[in-house]
């Protein structure tokens, strides 16, 4: 029996899931001969679409409950409104995972970012089927990274200009006015803010690195 339009959306979902993750063909047991001939030959039949997708789902359902005794511990119910802005969710599916009480299994896209920034704050390891998604968010947070470490040595640049500044002054000079006290709190405000800076940014270097890096090229100095 030919598919039906719904069922023909159904199968290109499907099928443009395992193209994005191949190593979920794995996962719901398809063969390399079953790929060659359902992803470039033949539709599937009603009764291999129905089966190929309840293994989709249980796939999807089982990193699921992976996941979720960890997302309960590291982010839990107080942390879910922060943890969802960050991944780009609303709290309440980070709630419901948290609760296991979700009407309809999570899809891809959000397990794959939950666990992606689960292995960044506490190195949860990412299931093998979104080993690629982790490696472009890894990719990505490095190009922000580089905009945030030219946007401190800009600031850095400017602090010589600044220091320089303090050579005139002298204790038992009082006469000094309103711009030269701006000139010392403006030099010590970037020199903190700079420094406050440096420091988020080798936190979240060091995270990439350990994830990026082997660990015998790798032994961050404390």
């Amino acid at each position: 029996m030919e598919l039906t339009n719904a069922q023909k959306s159904k199968w290109r979902h499907l099928k443009a899931d395992v193209l994005k993750r191949p190593f979920t063909a794995f996962g719901i047991g398809l063969l390399p001969a079953d790929i060659d001939r359902l992803f470039y030959g033949a539709l599937p039949t009603i009764r291999e679409l129905d089966e190929l997708g309840r293994r989709m789902e249980e796939l999807k359902e089982k990193n699921v409950q992976r996941l979720r005794p960890t997302l309960t511990q590291v982010v839990g119910h107080r942390g879910s409104a922060q943890f969802a802005e960050k991944i780009g969710t609303d709290s309440m599916s980070i709630k419901y995972i948290i609760d296991n009480r979700y009407k309809k299994v999570p899809s891809h896209e959000l397990i794959a970012k939950i666990e992606i920034y689960l292995n960044y704050l506490c190195d949860y390891e990412i299931s093998l089927e979104y080993q690629n998604e982790a490696r472009s968010y890894f990719l990505t947070k490095i190009e922000a990274m580089n905009l945030k470490a030219n946007a401190i040595a800009t600031d850095v640049n400017e602090l010589p200009a600044m220091v320089i500044k303090l050579q005139p002054f002298d204790k038992k000079n009082t006469s000094y006015g309103y711009r030269d006290r701006w000139a010392i709190g403006g030099l010590f405000y970037k020199l903190d803010k700079s420094i406050a800076e440096l420091q988020a940014l080798r936190l979240e270097l060091e995270s990439v690195a350990t994830n990026l890096i082997d660990s015998s090229l790798y032994d961050p100095i404390r």
